[in-house]
């Protein structure tokens, strides 16, 4: 048959379950604390974490690359304990690193990877041109991987993941090396084909698991650190509203900064790495500014611009403003900030 591999058994339980994963190194090195995580089917999963934080290491214990100290996980009810054959059964990865075979073309690698999961001739051909056009690489499927681009071989190997339908794939950083438009169509590859899989993904961008993950962990120094979907994370870890303005001149700049904060009780200024008359400032939870004040204080002083009856910043002083919700980044880089150092077991081992 052509889906070979990508049943499981497990009744209800959720096709990836990780209970108390734990893992120290032999130089002892403690990679992974006491992971405890479930991927559901139908879902993107992200684990999210600078280098160093344990995301690598949790993959290769998985995939039976390295044996945890302690815990366990279940691939479709299967441990990868007391059974990793059959768990792999269920499992398609894809590497940090491409493992590509340079004279290969992209369709003849997932020939050889279709095969390899018990796949006919025929049904290898077959499976081969789908997840070409599943993957967007329909374009170059017989060019030999080393003549692809690093976001094209990038996507062969998420097609390769992806080959026998796995119900549980795993992503190492799967937009490595990707340009802006590659990693916005891979997200889209990557949202078609979590329908009845759980798919989980390392990464250390946030926008990336903005894009694509309905639930994720943010993990630092081996450990979980929270864990939820993207509304809850930003929900109990979010500082309330960053609050964006856009001036016509540093004078303006200078008299806003005055104005918000005689205007505004509890506003932090916070340091702009953007465009030149540009501002930022951070309205915390714990303020007792509602957001409807926020609004009534900034339109008022359009309003005084506008009609030229001497708005406190000057005619013309702010061209736009916007209000949005604390951001995924800025509940990771409180995390982040945390983490001892920067490199870690996941850059040596």
């Amino acid at each position: 048959g052509v889906g070979v591999g990508g049943g499981g058994g497990g009744g209800s339980l959720p096709p990836l379950c990780c209970y108390d994963v734990h893992k120290v190194y032999p130089s002892g090195k403690m990679a992974i604390s006491q992971v405890t995580f479930a991927a559901e089917r139908g879902q993107v999963f992200g684990l999210l974490g600078v280098n160093g934080a344990g995301k690598t290491s949790m993959f290769r214990t998985m995939t039976g690359e390295t044996v945890p100290t302690s815990g366990d996980a279940l691939v479709c009810g299967t441990s990868i304990i007391s059974n990793m054959r059959e768990a792999r059964t269920n499992l398609g990865y894809a590497p940090q690193f491409d493992a590509t075979l340079p004279l290969l073309t992209a369709r003849e690698h997932l020939q050889l990877y279709a095969r390899l999961r018990g796949a006919t001739v025929e049904d290898s051909a077959w499976l081969a041109s789908d997840l070409l056009r599943r993957v967007g690489l329909t374009k170059h499927a017989d060019k030999p991987s080393h003549a692809l681009s690093g976001g094209n071989r990038r996507k062969l190997s998420v097609g390769i993941a992806l080959v026998s339908a796995p119900s549980v794939v795993l992503l190492d950083e799967p937009s490595t090396g990707m340009d802006a438009g590659a990693k916005r169509s891979l997200w889209r590859v990557l949202d078609s084909e979590r329908a009845g899989r759980a798919v989980v993904l390392t990464t250390h961008s946030m926008e990336e698991c903005e894009a694509t993950c309905q639930r994720l962990t943010i993990m630092v120094d081996g450990a979980c650190r929270t864990i939820g979907t993207l509304q809850e994370v930003k929900t109990w870890y979010g500082t309330g509203y960053t609050l964006s303005f856009r001036v016509s001149t540093d004078d303006a700049l200078q008299s806003l900064d005055a104005f918000l904060r005689g205007s505004l009780q509890g506003i932090i200024p916070v340091p702009e790495r953007g465009a030149a008359l540009t501002a930022k400032y951070r309205l915390p939870d714990t303020t007792t500014t509602r957001l409807s004040d926020v609004f009534t204080v900034i339109e008022q002083e359009l309003a005084a611009e506008r009609s030229g009856t001497g708005g406190r910043i000057g005619d013309g002083g702010i061209l736009e403003y916007a209000i949005s919700q604390s951001t995924l980044e800025d509940c990771f880089l409180r995390f982040a900030a945390t983490q001892e150092g920067t490199q870690g077991v996941d850059d040596v081992v």
